[in-house]
């Protein structure tokens, strides 16, 4: 009986730690090469677990052995809006900021909002998972 419930116990933290895990991918509207991708955890805080932009014919990420590491400096989400800045590593510089509006009814959401690398910005519609 122990065994039975401790391999229910197990089953339902890992279903529960998949399902709390999602995604944000932004891409810019304009026929630019601006995206940005996130992975997140949903807890009651915003959780950036990795991040990807890129532009210009060049990659940044939070990844460890990244050529253009980014780290993430703030972020913050609501039902309302997303923000995020990315900063160099060693958290001198913001890099990178993503900025959303969310709005949605019971049956659709839509996101959109503004990806801003260093001089440039892109407006970018967002899709979540």
């Amino acid at each position: 009986m122990k065994l039975k419930l401790s391999v229910l116990i197990l089953l339902m933290m890992f279903s529960t730690s998949a399902s709390a895990t999602g995604g944000i991918y932004c891409k810019a509207v304009d026929g630019r090469s601006g995206n940005i991708s996130l992975s997140i955890g949903r807890l009651p805080i915003l959780n950036i677990l990795s991040a990807e932009v890129s532009a210009f014919g060049k990659i940044w990420s939070t990844e460890k052995n990244a050529e253009n590491k980014i780290s993430v400096g703030q972020a913050f989400d609501n039902t309302s809006n997303l923000f995020v800045d990315f900063t160099d590593e060693n958290v001198e510089t913001i890099l990178i900021s993503l900025r959303t509006s969310k709005i949605s009814t019971s049956k659709e959401s839509a996101e959109a909002g503004v990806l801003r690398i260093g001089e440039a910005v892109y407006p970018v519609l967002c899709e979540s998972e």
